[in-house]
């Protein structure tokens, strides 16, 4: 026991010499007069701006609950605008032109309510920009042809979902693939995914929708032949019908394939001859058929002397600016023999009559 007390004595002086004692300040706080309503202040104790008691931080979590909560039920109508206001209502004229993305935590994807299904070269493309000036609707910026392409379509309707945009709850989505009207299977498979949906189909003049069509093609070829050329068979002088454009003409033939999967109440024919000398009016009635308020106004559409056709004034956060359809649209017909125009007009004469009765109404085609 003395031996373990001796070397115990022993690490004790050693640990002094390494690392001698240090000697501890006293410091000894002077009492400080404080007044009776004063709460006294006691040493070593902790600023109270520096803490954040457990309630402060409970209070805090809940009150930001709460707003978040009180925002989004705020905002159910519309979106979060990163521009500067807190949401967006479906009157703010951020909605405009359809320029709902991805950055709305209401925006979601949804399958089509309405479809443009034709018809090629009769003003399908003119529709849906018109339509894109409604703040209640969002249409798909390109032709999908999810229905008419088998590779697509066995994709199944999760693919077609993603291709279309990004709408909020009121919008109306809509897309435009002009191949459907004449395509045989897409009627049925529009069908199965949604046999109440609306669907409009724009219509021309079957001889001017021909011509339209033939320059389409001619302007993607050189030395491609002439229009008389192509419609006529030189062998037999009659209208030749194994060119495609001649036979998209024939609507009676690809609407009664439509009727057979839809009622002629969920089809909305657009005048598309109309549609050039006055689009406000037709898309009025386009407005009435899919159930929207009248927001397009006549006061939107200029006539542009150049181009022969009508264009959009615009004022949005690009500025005032007018706005035409692209290149590729109102391109010049060429002069067609009288003779021939004598000709195809006579040819599709009885074909307009069934597309007549088919619709219930009739249009001023000559």
């Amino acid at each position: 026991m003395t031996d373990k007390i001796e070397v115990f004595t022993w690490m004790r002086g050693l640990i002094k010499e390494v690392a001698p004692e240090k000697k501890v300040m006293t410091v000894y706080y002077k009492p400080v007069p404080q007044d009776d309503a004063s709460p006294p202040v006691l040493p070593n104790s902790t600023s109270s701006c520096l803490r954040f008691s457990r309630f402060r931080l409970v209070t805090f979590l809940v009150v930001a609950a709460l707003a978040i909560v009180f925002v989004t039920l705020s905002c159910l109508n519309g979106g979060w605008d990163t521009r500067g206001s807190l949401c967006l209502t479906p009157t703010d004229p951020v909605l405009l032109y359809n320029q709902i993305t991805t950055h709305s935590p209401l925006a979601r994807q949804v399958l089509p309510h309405c479809i443009i299904i034709g018809v090629r070269k009769a003003g399908t493309r003119a529709v849906l920009q018109y339509l894109q000036l409604h703040p209640d609707v969002a249409v798909a910026g390109y032709e999908v042809h999810f229905f008419d392409d088998n590779v697509n379509y066995s994709q199944g309707l999760n693919f077609y979902q993603r291709q279309m945009p990004y709408s909020l709850k009121h919008q109306l989505t809509i897309e435009k693939t002009p191949a459907y009207f004449h395509t045989l299977k897409v009627p049925e498979r529009i069908a199965k995914m949604n046999s109440s949906i609306k669907l409009i189909v724009v219509v021309r003049e079957p001889v001017q929708r021909l011509i339209s069509s033939y320059v389409q093609l001619a302007a993607k070829r050189d030395h491609f032949p002439t229009f008389e050329e192509k419609v006529i068979d030189s062998d037999t002088d009659e209208v030749n019908e194994n060119f495609k454009p001649v036979k998209r003409s024939l609507y009676y033939i690809f609407m009664n394939r439509w009727l057979k999967h839809f009622r002629l109440d969920q089809i909305h024919v657009v005048d598309g001859d109309l549609l050039i000398r006055k689009p406000f009016q037709e898309m009025f009635r386009v407005e009435t058929f899919l159930g929207l308020e009248h927001k397009i106004s006549k006061d939107t559409f200029t006539f542009n002397r150049t181009k022969g056709f009508f264009c959009l004034k615009l004022d949005d956060e690009l500025g005032k600016r007018t706005k035409c359809l692209s290149k590729s649209k109102g391109r010049r017909h060429p002069e067609v023999d009288p003779n021939v125009l004598r000709q195809l007009r006579d040819y599709y004469r009885s074909a307009n009559d069934l597309f007549f009765q088919q619709v219930h109404r009739r249009f001023r085609w000559s």
